[in-house]
């Protein structure tokens, strides 16, 4: 049986659809304590449940990028003073009292809680953790932990799954987890402090590459200062569906696997592993293989295209020969000479502009082919460690999915490897008939 309603008040109405009568009772409470605190959902809007799964839709004619969700500050629900404890597979909160919770804030607090133990979250992490799932493989979790930047805390997370967790250890590695999944980072107005946020509704839209980003913006009519609105807009980017999706972060499939525990098939690019590349007459260029980073700064309007693929400096360097940068990403045919854009306004940049264009070209496509080998060569590696654990110890759901996602990453390589040599080659013989049109 489905069980449809409308919740609405004024200038406000949204569709829940959900096959569990508490799933529908408490996303009908939910919507109607968004209204409450001061935020809006468009009449559009249809929130979907179906076997525990949640989701976001539009059905009704809005353009993309028209913002369908809205959330002031105060609807946003800060994880750190609401004090959530996860006991056996129900996530609870107890904020104190001088947490500065307010009564809206814990209430959209316990629905949102109520929905995730309604949905099984956490039962659903216990058996579906990419963690948990590789602490049986020590020797490949470590190469597959090689290909990204690794500090303390993620080592220490490490040690401790591979040592073996039970009871109360594993719950509390549970509950902190899947929270992390859920916030949103953002800096307090007042405090400059960086908050991190459970966002009503917002939720449950899945994350997509091409998804809407989270925007904040100052409410019209009032004069409040700094950013109180978060929004979200409509990003549909599947033909004959009516979902709305967010972009989290730039994540390719191992990140997706690594992070959120599944494997993003539309991912359009491979972010590289850690390199260390020597650039002739300059320096060295050091990849980190940093996740979670995004080129926020000024850029010029000829490359804003390609933001998400620019890397920003990580470290000191240690002398004016060293670069020291977080990260690379290796596109789909999508953008496909977004690498090498990149590469050339780096070595540009490094050489204090100095250099000319055929010199940076060449150390360009240098340091191309040396990111596109290095990268084929550690994935090839893993994805042969892979199938000899399968063939030995027998496969499980984590090991397919690992193994799909190196199949993927390899995929996208050697098309990348390919293809802008062709590109080369196309423009040079485009340049060549053009001289001897001129001659």
């Amino acid at each position: 049986m489905i069980f449809y309603a409308s919740v609405q008040g004024k200038s406000h109405m949204c569709v829940i659809e959900s096959n569990n009568p508490e799933i529908q009772k408490h996303l009908e409470h939910l919507v109607a304590l968004v209204r409450e605190s001061g935020g809006w959902i468009h009449p559009y809007t249809k929130i979907e449940s179906f076997d525990s799964d949640l989701r976001v839709l539009i059905e009704g004619r809005l353009r993309q990028d028209e913002k369908f969700i809205k959330l002031p500050m105060r609807a946003l629900l800060n994880t750190e003073k609401l004090n959530i404890k996860l006991i056996g597979d129900e996530f609870s909160c107890a904020p104190d009292e001088d947490a500065g919770i307010s009564k809206i804030q814990r209430d959209l607090a316990d629905a949102m809680l109520n929905l995730y133990n309604l949905t099984g979250k956490a039962k659903w992490l216990r058996e579906n953790s990419f963690w948990l799932g590789m602490a049986d493989y020590p020797e490949l979790f470590d190469k597959i932990l090689a290909t990204r930047s690794v500090g303390k805390a993620l080592q220490e997370r490490r040690d401790m799954v591979v040592k073996g967790l039970k009871g109360k250890a594993l719950t509390d590695f549970i509950g902190e987890n899947f929270i992390k999944t859920r916030v949103l980072g953002h800096k307090d107005i007042d405090t400059d402090i960086t908050n991190r946020s459970i966002m009503p509704v917002i939720d449950f839209l899945n994350h997509h590459w091409s998804g809407s980003g989270f925007s904040f913006s100052n409410p019209k009519n009032e004069q409040e200062k700094g950013p109180n609105i978060l929004s979200v807009q409509v990003r549909q980017p599947f033909q004959n569906s009516n979902e709305c999706f967010a972009f989290y972060t730039p994540m390719d499939c191992l990140d997706t696997l690594f992070s959120y525990n599944f494997v993003d098939e539309e991912a359009p690019f491979v972010r590289s592993v850690p390199i260390e590349l020597e650039v002739e007459d300059i320096g060295k260029i050091v990849i980190r293989g940093m996740t979670n980073t995004m080129n926020k700064n000024k850029l010029n309007k000829k490359i804003t295209d390609i933001r998400a693929f620019i890397p920003i400096q990580v470290e000191k360097s240690p002398d004016e020969h060293t670069k020291i940068l977080s990260h690379l990403l290796v596109p789909s045919l999508q953008k496909p000479l977004a690498l090498r854009r990149t590469l050339s306004i780096l070595i540009s940049n490094f050489s204090g502009n100095k250099m000319d264009t055929q010199a940076v070209t060449a150390r360009t496509l240098k340091a191309e082919e040396e990111v596109i080998a290095k990268n084929l060569a550690v994935y090839t590696d893993i994805r042969n460690d892979i199938k000899q654990v399968i063939a030995e110890k027998g496969s499980t759901p984590i090991l397919a999915q690992l193994n799909r996602s190196m199949d993927l990453q390899l995929i996208k390589l050697n098309k990348y490897g390919s293809f802008p040599g062709k590109v080369a080659a196309a423009q040079q013989t485009q340049s060549q008939k053009k001289a001897q049109a001129a001659g």
